[in-house]
């Protein structure tokens, strides 16, 4: 077919904060002695696997956000250098929220940042969403795919009285990338987000920038694999062995 992909070359890239701090406390029979960036998929912790795809697209240089456990995390890279990739560490502490790591490495960043889970792989090609922020003129960009519901959603009032039924309706799901610029972190990432618990803090972020028309979607429509439990790790494994394999064929 037509011309070969490129990853997309404007430099520098920006870097990459990965998000790789949480507990990941429904996957005790791991994170009990692992963080959960290190969890293996394949045999290989599943944040090589991000890295190996985001170096693949170009990018040079990591702020890994860590915390629970997060000296295995340090350990791991000084024993095994990543290839292609420069890893900072910023470690905002074991209970810190989302949002408030993301603030704590603010420092290590100019202008930009690509945000990732480090518990997630996915195949997103990361030249179109910078191209879409860009085009844009978004102050962030969040990645979704869509799934549909395999049921039919129903909204009814206080009194029983059905407002709205959709068959099988399809939804749109953060999937946990995005690109933030400086300034929005500077604008929105306010004390009072800062401070509240895991999740509600980035979220409330987000809302603030959609307010001001300024948070965009990325819809991403190819691999996207994250897991909580040791069952989805799995199924995780399964369904990256299928990918590779179609992707081969």
């Amino acid at each position: 077919g037509g011309a070969k992909w490129r990853p997309f070359m404007t430099e520098p890239l920006p870097k990459v904060a990965v998000l790789c701090g949480g507990a990941g406390t429904r996957l005790k029979s791991w994170t009990d002695t692992v963080p959960k960036a290190l969890v293996p998929i394949h045999g290989r912790p599943v944040i090589e696997h991000l890295l190996a795809h985001t170096v693949q697209e170009g990018f040079k240089e990591y702020v890994l956000c860590i915390g629970h456990k997060g000296d295995l995390i340090v350990d791991h890279f000084s024993q095994h250098p990543f290839p292609g990739a420069r890893i900072e560490f910023s470690n905002a502490g074991t209970e810190a929220s989302m949002l408030q790591r993301l603030v704590a490495a603010r420092k290590n960043f100019e202008d930009r940042l690509v945000v990732c889970y480090g518990d997630t792989i996915s195949d997103i090609r990361f030249g179109d969403l910078l191209a879409f922020h860009e085009r844009s003129n978004a102050l962030a960009t969040i990645a979704t795919v869509s799934i549909r519901n395999p049921f039919g959603l129903v909204r009814f009032q206080d009194d029983g009285a059905a407002v709205s039924f959709d068959e099988k309706p399809v939804l749109h799901y953060y999937v946990g990338l995005s690109v933030i610029e400086a300034e929005a972190m500077d604008r929105y990432a306010t004390e009072d987000l800062v401070r509240q618990p895991d999740g509600a803090g980035l979220i409330e972020f987000f809302h603030r920038i959609m307010r001001d028309r300024r948070l965009y979607v990325y819809q991403h429509k190819g691999l996207q694999i994250t897991f909580n439990t040791d069952t989805e790790r799995k199924q995780a494994e399964d369904q990256l062995i299928r990918f590779y394999t179609q992707k081969e064929s």
